[in-house]
């Protein structure tokens, strides 16, 4: 399955297009949401570009930190190796450090701009589902975390990954549960 497309010396992987795609939803969600709240929607906007530099940051901090033990690498590889922790290009980011930076991110900028942290938070939360969304099609459009079914019936387990949201999915159609590639019960490879 191709993961992208280049355009001259520049790759663009389908992932990111999900992605970026998810975020330009969640932010047009926030601006009807900033709008009726009586604030200007440009805000939003103005703020996407800080909430992207820091849920990158976020996410890939959060992967250094807490990679996956399928990955064969540990927090303390990423140490004495810190270009490699740079490379984002190579993989590996977080969703939870992704929300964690976005709102380190959107502190900083309600702090500077004296705007309501919380209120700004209440209007960009339903956004997160948006992006999180989004974050689905990355996972199936990687192959990330492919389930295939077991042969017993049971409770779907697996509907506890947050990781694995087309897993989920498929559980709330089906009523057996579901394994991924590395044949371990709710955890995306």
């Amino acid at each position: 399955m191709p993961q992208g497309f280049s355009i001259g010396p520049i790759e663009v992987r389908f992932y990111g297009i999900i992605l970026m795609l998810g975020a330009l939803a969640g932010a047009w969600l926030a601006t009807r949401e900033a709008r009726r709240r009586g604030h200007n929607p440009e805000i939003v906007w103005d703020l996407l570009t800080y909430l992207l530099i820091g849920g990158i940051i976020g996410a890939r901090l959060w992967h250094v930190l807490t990679p996956p033990p399928s990955s064969g690498i540990t927090a303390g590889w990423y140490f004495t190796h810190p270009l490699d922790a740079l490379a984002i290009w190579k993989g590996g980011l977080g969703i939870p450090g992704a929300v964690i930076g976005g709102l380190i991110a959107m502190y900083f900028y309600t702090r500077r701009h004296k705007l309501n942290f919380a209120e700004w938070t209440d209007i960009a939360a339903p956004s997160l589902g948006w992006v999180r969304r989004s974050g689905a099609g990355e996972i199936l459009s990687t192959r990330n975390c492919m389930a295939r079914p077991q042969t017993s019936r049971g409770s779907c387990t697996s509907i506890l990954n947050t990781g694995c949201l087309v897993t989920r999915m498929w559980n709330i159609i089906t009523p057996c549960s579901f394994t991924n590639r590395s044949g371990t019960l709710g955890i995306c490879s």
